[in-house]
């Protein structure tokens, strides 16, 4: 196997534990312990920053140490715990990013980025995720959270010729741009300052994939080829009369029930506890709500908002709602280049082009189905399946291109 489907853990079970109703109990599931991840050779960290960051990292991981040259995913780590992982580092004044956790996941490396610090993730500035060839890279926009996350889960089942760049968000608690427009144009400097002339290859999930393609609007208007646009389960709103409105003014009580009813809504038993958290929510405040928040919901909460505190995790919601005010007024010019839609069976429920149809001709219009949720198409067999088609489209987009 390639190395990124190879497991990092080995757990033997006489059998799999099952629900009442004969479906696999995911909760039930041990954790692995520690000698069930495959590691190298144990080698102390060295140095204050290193000894320090080795700590923060056994408190993520539940291990008893890490070596200075011990890979955090291949201990066990994922998306979820690196959110908690860099709100730990950053309470302990290292000036890390999700991404730098994910191009460089070992202390001694990690270390040397903190010592180089102009070669930090810079705000304004697209960030390599996974080198290719010297192929055309492929551009991707943070999602509706404003997290690259979803590009690591993506990127192995990607074409590996094919470079993978991700288009970060403003930090949070920073002034942000209010509309698509403005948002694309801070992003078409970033993927100029990477590859001066096209033809480009763009895309992005949810939001990601409206910010594509404005991108490609304003590359176009500006005499550039774009070679592939997609855009991964990416609805626009103006397309469909039935789409939730998100209210004008942000309300963090508001925001924080919506997003844990939303991530919950898959799974029953969550539903039924974020909806004993709403019944009760009147009676309290922000602060108050996020802590009987994490009472009912631990698991849940621990993998949105790691060890933020109340206002961080206040100034994300106030940021995601601000992108769905943003996607909501985004009004798409005509652009005369195909237009790839990935969708998932649910979003196609609602609408069979996701409202793309008032906006891109039939003839210009590609729609491949992905199995899975919004979600959950960026995970395990449904994420393969994702990245398959994805490399697929482009090999045929640039296939077809007088720029090929």
């Amino acid at each position: 196997l390639p190395e990124y489907m190879v497991p990092a853990a080995y757990v033997q079970l006489e059998a799999l534990p099952l629900t009442p109703n004969g479906k696999l109990d995911r909760r039930a599931l041990p954790a692995p312990e520690a000698d069930a991840y495959s590691t190298r050779g144990y080698e102390a960290p060295q140095g204050e920053t290193e000894t320090k960051l080795a700590e923060i990292w056994t408190e993520v991981l539940k291990r008893d140490k890490v070596g200075r040259h011990d890979n955090f995913f291949q201990l066990g780590g994922h998306s979820l715990l690196a959110v908690t992982l860099v709100n730990l580092l950053q309470q302990a004044g290292m000036k890390i990013s999700t991404t730098d956790v994910f191009k460089h996941p070992t202390i001694a490396s990690i270390v040397t980025r903190i010592g180089l610090r102009s070669t930090l993730s810079l705000p304004d500035a697209a960030i390599l995720l996974r080198d290719g060839s010297t192929e055309h890279p492929l551009f991707l926009a943070h999602d509706g959270t404003g997290e690259l996350l979803y590009i690591p889960a993506l990127a192995p089942y990607i074409d590996e010729e094919i470079p993978v760049y991700g288009l970060p968000a403003r930090p949070v608690g920073e002034a942000e741009f209010k509309t698509v427009e403005e948002m694309a144009t801070r992003m078409v400097q970033m993927i100029r300052s990477v590859q001066p002339v096209g033809p480009f290859r763009i895309g992005g999930w949810s939001f990601g994939g409206m910010l594509a393609y404005e991108i490609a609007v304003q590359l176009i208007a500006a005499g550039q080829h774009i070679d592939f646009l997609g855009m991964l389960d990416t609805s626009y709103p103006p397309g469909i009369s039935k789409f939730p409105k998100p209210p004008a003014h942000f309300d963090d009580k508001e925001q924080l029930l919506l997003f844990i009813q939303e991530v919950s809504n898959p799974d029953d038993e969550l539903k039924a506890r974020s909806a004993a958290i709403r019944s009760i929510s009147s009676t309290m405040g922000f602060e108050d709500l996020v802590k009987k928040s994490q009472d009912l919901l631990p698991m849940l909460m621990s993998g949105l908002f790691g060890g933020a505190t109340t206002t961080q995790i206040r100034n994300w919601l106030a940021r995601a709602h601000l992108y769905r005010l943003a996607m909501q007024y985004y009004s798409a010019q005509q652009i005369p280049i195909p237009v790839h839609l990935f969708a998932t069976q649910k979003g196609a429920d609602t609408n069979p082009v996701l409202g793309w149809d008032v906006v891109v001709p039939d003839n210009l219009l590609s729609m491949s189905q992905i199995s899975g949720t919004h979600h959950s198409m960026l995970e395990g067999p449904h994420a393969r399946m994702l990245g398959h088609a994805l490399s697929l489209a482009i090999r045929n987009a640039t296939a077809g291109s007088i720029y090929a």
